[in-house]
């Protein structure tokens, strides 16, 4: 009786673990939770709308997915905290400034053997040339995000403000630049600051340098240079123009004089930069208020290891399901249904399809899903052509730096 007792109790015991066992979300056994991390803001009603998502995730791959969003301003030191505390989470947003540091710590799982093998679709679907851009030392450790890995910058001028003055926004280069601003700068007076920037703000100066992902602007290769020379980027001429530019701008007060103690520029700027795509120029004129940005190209299209590493999702080496893991960045990056949910949000509620749901035919409802990095922001209804026409044709024109996929750790003889 004593020996069936102990049976009986080891039974119970195994049953109450089985039917227990969660992951660090809750999830059972039978469909597991995938944490996965990116930055953004929340908003209400982003819990009911993520449901919706998971639902529809469970169904294709069998996994639920909880996204987690990390402030653009803090989410650096909360990554980095996440990563030294030892906090679980199945995938993580990861760029140029964190993830070498990252992969040298050991948390993310190398994804080398495993992309091919459970994410065949995935393995086939990204470039060669953008599966080299992540590699270290031989390895993978992440998935690139493939529409942010090329880079091109654009020059963004407030239409109405282009119209007033005439600017002949044509002449990209800085002294063209510094033509328009002090037009628009002698015409709306002392308190007007055509360039408002901020401490987070990319001025782009660096563009035409590679940092190898060194993430350290003073040191780069420029990627138009055959011999492949790493230099100091401060002594090179074009680098001391643009900032003599900017220094001269600040003093004539086409800069606002609290640059550097703002964390984040308002909505609407009659100019500013931004690394974009054609179309894009519609929602940010929605974002600022504004009737229509004209967008004239500043730099690019190209691939280079910096661009690459811009944007990358990472699996934690301590992540229970590795498998699961990429099997979801494989679902997001070739099932059009999900990357419409993660980019406009739910069917019938955000947006909805119009011309039969061609590509790049949707309508957004003014209530639309925003959120992390691979949500958009628009409130006001557009056809989705505005925003994203034009992308193709841009990408056909990128070029591939020779040297993409070198790293300033790689060990890699560059000659």
């Amino acid at each position: 009786m004593k020996k069936w007792l102990v049976v009986c109790t080891a039974v119970i015991a195994l049953a109450v673990c089985g039917c227990s066992k969660t992951g660090e979300s809750g999830a059972s056994n039978a469909a597991p939770t995938l944490v996965w991390w990116q930055i953004g803001s929340g908003q209400a009603g982003f819990a009911e709308d993520l449901a919706v998502i998971s639902d529809y995730v469970q169904e294709k791959i069998g996994v639920r997915v909880d996204i987690k969003q990390a402030g653009w301003g803090d989410a650096a030191q909360r990554f980095t905290t996440m990563i030294n505390a030892g906090e679980y989470y199945d995938i993580l947003f990861t760029d140029l400034g964190s993830y070498n540091r990252f992969v040298g710590l050991g948390d993310f799982a190398d994804l080398t053997d495993i992309l091919p093998q459970q994410a065949p679709k995935l393995w086939e679907y990204i470039p060669e040339v953008l599966w080299n851009g992540v590699k270290v030392k031989g390895h993978i450790y992440s998935v690139p995000t493939y529409k942010d890995s090329s880079k091109t910058v654009y020059q963004f001028w407030d239409h109405a403000v282009v119209e007033k003055y005439g600017l002949d926004i044509s002449d990209t280069s800085w002294a063209g630049l510094d033509q328009s601003l002090r037009k628009i700068k002698a015409g709306e007076g002392p308190r007007y600051y055509p360039f408002v920037m901020s401490r987070s703000v990319n001025n782009f100066i660096f563009d035409w340098y590679d940092s190898l992902a060194a993430d350290f602007p003073p040191i780069g290769v420029r990627i138009d240079d055959q011999r492949r020379r790493v230099v100091n980027t401060l002594e090179q001429a074009d680098i001391q123009e643009a900032f003599r530019y900017l220094h001269t701008w600040y003093e004539a007060g086409i800069i606002n004089p609290d640059a550097n103690m703002v964390d984040e520029t308002p909505k609407y700027r009659p100019f500013f930069m931004a690394q974009a795509w054609p179309g894009v120029a519609a929602s940010y004129a929605t974002s600022a208020g504004i009737t229509q940005y004209d967008m004239v190209r500043f730099f690019g299209p190209s691939y280079s290891t910096d661009s690459i590493q811009g944007s990358m999702n990472a699996v934690n080496v301590n992540s229970r399901y590795q498998n699961e893991s990429v099997k979801l960045l494989e679902l997001v990056n070739t099932d059009r249904k999900l990357r419409d949910m993660l980019g406009y949000g739910i069917e019938g509620k955000h947006f909805t399809y119009v011309n039969g749901g061609a590509a790049g035919s949707l309508r957004l409802a003014p209530d639309k899903l925003s959120g992390g990095k691979l949500f958009y922001r628009n409130p006001r209804r557009y056809r989705s052509s505005r925003l994203l026409g034009g992308g193709s044709a841009v990408k056909r024109e990128r070029r591939t730096i020779g040297y993409a996929g070198f790293y300033h750790g790689s060990g890699v003889d560059s000659e």
